[in-house]
């Protein structure tokens, strides 16, 4: 089965605003620059959400993944016209523009694959139940694992962004990203675990510890 879906843009403002540590005093210009910014994603972004859900022995050497005889593979990307536009803020020097837009970005990025992961619990037949999101480069689960969910979805349909050597989406701003699905799994409410992730522990996203 392959899931494309249509999403709207909805970004949580005052989430962004907290992570980037926004001051009072700060408040009324960033929010000149963020409706700025907000129209140009709207005009520019080029949303691409899907998902191919089907039964395979791909292994990835994750007991839970691959203990899962179905598994949804994933990828969202925002397109090369809003990168070169992040682009252009950085190499003008309009620096503020440029982080509260790659910052906005982000959460368009991960806004987008909660939408999918909603499509994907819609379409589980009774019983059957989610793992946990995996993305490759996060702790235990390899970068070069991008090539293989991407083969896998190049077999199905045509995807706009390409990987380089080094195994990076490109345009840069996507994500993929693989389920496990199975009866035997038990009820997950969890998308992502903090724990897994190599990132800094001061990681603005961060949640549980």
């Amino acid at each position: 089965m392959l899931l494309r879906i249509n999403t709207e843009i909805k970004l949580d403002q005052g989430k962004i605003y907290k992570r980037m540590k926004v001051s009072e005093a700060m408040t009324d210009v960033m929010d000149q620059y963020y409706q700025t910014l907000l129209a140009e994603i709207h005009e520019a972004a080029e949303v691409e959400a899907v998902c191919l859900i089907e039964e395979d022995s791909l292994a990835f050497d994750i007991v839970e993944l691959d203990t899962c005889a179905k598994k949804a593979y994933c990828y969202v990307n925002i397109g090369s016209q809003v990168v070169e536009i992040l682009k252009g803020y950085f190499e003008t020097k309009q620096y503020m523009l440029g982080y509260l837009l790659n910052e906005m970005l982000g959460e368009t990025i991960m806004q987008v694959s909660s939408q999918l992961r909603k499509e994907i619990k819609e379409t589980l037949l009774e019983g059957e139940n989610l793992t946990v999101r995996y993305s490759p480069g996060e702790k235990g689960f390899p970068l070069e694992n991008q090539k293989k969910i991407y083969e896998k979805l190049q077999l199905k349909t045509e995807l706009s962004g390409e990987l380089n050597d080094s195994y990076m989406i490109v345009p840069d701003k996507a994500m993929m990203f693989v389920y496990g699905i199975g009866r035997h799994l038990p009820v997950n409410e969890v998308d992502h675990e903090c724990t897994r992730c190599t990132g800094n522990r001061l990681c603005p996203y961060r949640t549980g510890y």
